[in-house]
């Protein structure tokens, strides 16, 4: 298997380079992003149910604790 490396040997490489060469255009609000940026639950289906499912398991782990 070939794997196509991102980086060369001599690349200073950090969360911020590595970001970039992934696509992130902004990388300084991806990684502190504002509450302008959060999208709405409601474009999310079933995200009610599914935080309750999340919400019931995670009860069930500390009962067991």
């Amino acid at each position: 298997m070939k794997v196509k490396s991102l980086f060369n040997s001599i690349d200073d490489i950090n969360i911020f380079s590595y970001l970039s060469k992934k696509g992130v255009k902004d990388v300084e609000a991806f990684l502190n992003p504002k509450a302008t940026n959060e999208e709405s639950s409601n474009l999310y289906e079933n995200m009610y149910e599914s935080f309750h499912a999340l919400m019931s398991v995670v009860d069930d782990i500390k009962k067991g604790q």
